[in-house]
């Protein structure tokens, strides 16, 4: 059978997301196996036995989904296409979706079922993308993020900025901000040449606000080590877009530091949903009518379908 476990930013908050990591380690009896892991989500997508269930749900906590045969098959869909997305819409995760695919095709645990799943998936992504506007306006989790601090902060123009991190995350927030008008764009990762990521403390008093988003397991910005650069003579706002977070949640408490979290951008993220609705039905109908093709496809080259 087809089967989904994951946990997602509706199941499930930001602390308990960020511990979760996706290293597979004894589901050598799982037939096939997808792994897709985001800023809101971490999944399994497989192809496997009802015993093989309770081995996908001990990489989770306790806030685990499990879906089976159709209902993974259209959560697939859904995915895939940005409509279960905190952002609905958004243009990254597609790419998400497709390198988790190739990942797996690499390493050949992706096989006939999840191959197909995953292709048609993608290809009705790009056929909503182009038939409906649900995408429409370039939106991404760092545009909503940037939305955010203009709440906060106001006109950004004139503005200084620190980016931490190396991806495509940290490329769309540069190019957001290149249209802001902003003094200057401070960009930090650990294979620059311009900013040591070793310095990275000596530009929280230099910066108006600061965006992160590594791929690193642990805190890069901690407390202590921030209480000690800070002057505190302005006003930093700080955008931690990274799971697990990189950024110490203390620092939060210190006097003139407002500090946001991924969680934190689904107020906008819900007036962007509200605009969309008439986008999210076309959207569907077309995810409906491609999950029927794939289940009859499924039903004709397969004897383990069993919908539920």
């Amino acid at each position: 059978m087809i089967v989904v476990a994951g946990i997602d930013y509706k199941n499930s908050p930001l602390d308990v997301r960020e511990k979760v990591s996706l290293t597979p380690q004894g589901l050598e009896s799982i037939t096939e196996l997808v792994a897709l892991s985001t800023c809101n989500r971490s999944e399994i997508y497989s192809s496997c036995e009802e015993p093989d269930i309770n081995c996908l749900k001990s990489l989770f906590p306790e806030s685990v989904a499990i879906r089976t045969e159709q209902k993974a098959v259209e959560h697939c869909f859904r995915v895939a296409a940005g409509l279960e997305s905190m952002v609905i819409g958004e243009d990254q995760i597609l790419g998400q979706v497709k390198d988790a695919y190739e990942r797996a095709v690499e390493n050949n645990t992706s096989g006939k079922t999840l191959n197909r799943l995953f292709l048609d998936s993608i290809t009705a992504a790009k056929k909503i993308k182009t038939r409906t506007g649900i995408s429409s306006g370039n939106l991404s989790v760092a545009s909503i993020g940037i939305k955010l601090l203009e709440e906060e902060i106001g006109d950004l123009s004139g503005k200084r900025a620190l980016i931490i991190g190396l991806g495509k995350m940290n490329r769309i927030t540069h190019q957001i901000l290149a249209k802001k008008d902003l003094d200057k764009v401070y960009a930090i990762n650990r294979s620059s040449t311009e900013i040591a990521f070793k310095d990275r403390y000596d530009y929280v008093n230099k910066v108006d606000l600061i965006v992160s988003c590594t791929s690193a397991p642990h805190l890069i910005m901690h407390r202590e080590k921030f209480m000690q650069a800070y002057s505190g003579d302005k006003p930093l706002y700080i955008l931690d877009l990274a799971v697990p977070r990189d950024i110490d949640p203390g620092i939060e408490n210190i006097p003139g530091v407002k500090l946001f979290k991924i969680d934190d951008l689904e107020r906008i993220a819900n007036y962007n949903y509200e605009k969309r609705l008439s986008y999210i039905s076309e959207a569907e109908l077309i995810i409906k009518e491609d999950t029927e093709k794939y289940l009859s496809w499924l039903e004709k080259n397969t004897t383990r379908l069993c919908l539920t």
